[in-house]
């Protein structure tokens, strides 16, 4: 009788963009489980998992202004983004929403495995709110966070965080 192949480990702390492929070598190593598909599955998950814990620790710290209603209540709106895939916020204009929610989601965790995108109506507010959640953030613009405008991105492989306007569809992590 022809012995079960040990189980391969979980696909946890990796990129979200290397989910697919690595499900696609956890499916051929199911049909044909020879050493070299587990070898193959096991160094690309490694390589993964590697790049995740990299851009865990060089995540940017967010700060929060107090004088925004929006980051008064960051402790608890940080706790619905951890318990719930969707939230709604809304609030006055200038209450924060734009440039604190990239932050608050980030405190909680998400940017991570991949980037939080958010659009916005028009192409100049995209780049310029980019540019001022990068200076809140202290860090360079197309680094932890960047934007993608028609043919223009300032985006990089450590970008958390992406603006763009809302005719151009970008994915959240």
């Amino acid at each position: 009788m022809k012995q079960a192949a040990p189980p391969l480990p979980a696909l946890t702390r990796i990129l979200s963009r290397d989910h697919g492929r690595l499900s696609g070598l956890r499916s051929a190593y199911a049909k044909a489980p020879t050493d070299a598909a587990r070898a193959a599955f096991e160094r690309k998950l490694c390589e993964s998992q590697a790049a995740y814990a990299r851009r865990a620790e060089s995540a940017p710290t967010p700060t929060f202004d107090d004088s925004l209603p929006v980051a008064r209540e960051s402790g608890k709106i940080i706790e619905l983004i951890r318990a719930h895939q969707v939230i709604v916020i809304a609030g006055e204009t200038g209450s924060g929403k734009t440039t604190q929610l990239p932050k608050l989601c980030m405190a909680a965790g998400r940017g991570v495995a991949g980037m939080i995108g958010c659009t916005q109506p028009r192409r100049i507010a995209a780049r310029a709110v980019a540019r001022r959640v990068a200076e809140e953030l202290q860090t360079s613009l197309g680094g932890a966070v960047g934007y993608q405008v028609r043919f223009t991105e300032k985006i990089g492989a450590d970008t958390r965080t992406t603006r763009s306007s809302s005719t151009r569809r970008t994915s959240a992590a």
